[in-house]
């Protein structure tokens, strides 16, 4: 019984430790790759000024792996489930296949879409 439970404590380290790595591995090409993709989800544009742009551009990438590090800890609290249906209430509907795919990039994406609607008026 006690190996079962080794077993088991291992196997959710090692996927929780693989999702770390993901956004340690983010990487702004891909973030900018996946942004075009969705762009009519993610685009905050006032006037000739493409918000979102900018901030994909200027922000540090420690900042963006921030970013996704916070959104790993609520997928660890709440579940793959719970995070989809959140994504899609705010932005739209989307592949879930894509989404569990692509989940670090996308969040960041909306979190950032997010903080920029909430501060450029």
């Amino acid at each position: 019984m006690k190996n079962l439970i080794l077993f088991l404590f291992i196997i959710v380290c090692a996927n929780y430790k693989s999702q770390i790595f993901e956004c340690n591995n983010i990487d702004r090409y891909e973030l900018n790759y996946i942004y075009k993709q969705n762009e009519n989800k993610f685009k905050v544009a006032i006037g000739d000024i493409n918000y979102m742009q900018k901030s994909i551009d200027g922000l540090e990438i420690n900042v963006i792996k921030q970013i996704c590090i916070n959104n790993w800890t609520i997928y660890d609290k709440n579940g793959a489930d719970y995070m989809y249906k959140r994504f899609v209430d705010y932005n739209g509907s989307i592949d879930k296949g894509y989404y569990l795919k692509n989940a670090g990039y996308l969040e960041v994406l909306s979190y950032l879409k997010y903080k920029i609607k909430s501060t450029v008026k």
